[in-house]
C-alpha cells in the first residue's frame, strides 16, 4: 500500500506509511487471541513451579534421610559432589525465576494493554477522508 493510496498529501507520505506499517503488523498480531495463548502459558508456568516446588522439597528430604542412613565415610565422600549439585539446583532455580518473572511481567503488561489496530484503522480512515477533503477545497479553490 501506498500513501498516496490513502489520500494523503505529499508531505505527508512518511507519516502515513508509518501508521499504515503499524496498523497492519498490530491488525496480524491478533493481540486478542495472542492473550489466549498467554493465559495457557502462564497456566503452565505456574503449575510447573509448583511442581518443582514439590520435587525440591522431595530431594531434600531424600538427601537427608541419605545423610542420616549412610555411614560417615560415604557421606563424607559424596558430600562434595551433593554440595556440587545443590548449588547447580540453586542456580537453575534462580534462571528459571527470573525467565518466569520477565515471562508474567510481559504478560501482565500485554494483557492490560488495550489492542491499538481498530483505533489505528479509524485514525487511518479519518486521516484519508480529511485529505480528501483538503483535495476537495484545493481542487474548488483552483
Amino acid at each position: 500500500m501506498q500513501p498516496g493510496d490513502l489520500g494523503v498529501l505529499p508531505g505527508d507520505h512518511a507519516s502515513a506509511a508509518a501508521a499504515s506499517v503499524c496498523a497492519a503488523f498490530w491488525k496480524g498480531f491478533g493481540l486478542d487471541a495472542y492473550r489466549k495463548e498467554l493465559d495457557d502459558k502462564g497456566l503452565a508456568v505456574a503449575a510447573a513451579q509448583e511442581a518443582s516446588l514439590k520435587s525440591r522439597r522431595q530431594l531434600a528430604d531424600v538427601t537427608k534421610s541419605f545423610r542420616r542412613s549412610a555411614g560417615t565415610q560415604v557421606v563424607q565422600a559424596v558430600s562434595g559432589l551433593l554440595k556440587s549439585y545443590q548449588e547447580e539446583v540453586d542456580r537453575l532455580t534462580q534462571r528459571a525465576r527470573a525467565g518466569e518473572a520477565a515471562f508474567l511481567d510481559v504478560y501482565q503488561r500485554l494483557y492490560e494493554a488495550p489492542d491499538p489496530s481498530p483505533a489505528l484503522a479509524l485514525g487511518l480512515e479519518a486521516a484519508a477522508r480529511c485529505a480528501a477533503a483538503e483535495a476537495g477545497e484545493t481542487r474548488a479553490l483552483a
